[in-house]
């Protein structure tokens, strides 16, 4: 798979994956609480959005991910402890779409 691979050959928004340590579900807004507690500033130094000041800014931003075509989110869950550990993005890089832009 390459970083231009079209939205199409990505997983869809309601695939679940699951390894031998993690399980990566669909993402969903109701999760934001739990995975707000679990940021740091660090994470932020390559992700397209955020930092986020309250968990409602971050729960706007699940929301509109989730309604977007170009993005597929996951969350990341601990399968020993099944708690939402992280997120993880796949975002749509079609070289006639791609943008500076917010998405």
């Amino acid at each position: 798979m390459s970083i231009l691979t079209p939205l199409e050959s990505l997983p869809s928004k309601d695939t679940t994956l699951i390894g031998d340590r993690i399980v990566l579900k669909p993402m969903k807004e109701e999760y934001a609480d739990q995975l707000f507690q679990v940021q740091n500033d660090s994470i932020w130094d390559w992700m397209f959005l955020g930092p986020y000041n309250n968990v409602e800014q971050y729960r706007s931003d699940l929301k509109s991910n989730s309604e977007n075509n170009g993005i597929v989110s996951f969350v990341v869950v601990d399968k020993a402890t099944d708690k939402k550990i992280g997120q993880l993005n796949y975002i749509e890089s079609v070289r006639q779409r791609l943008s500076t832009a917010r998405f």
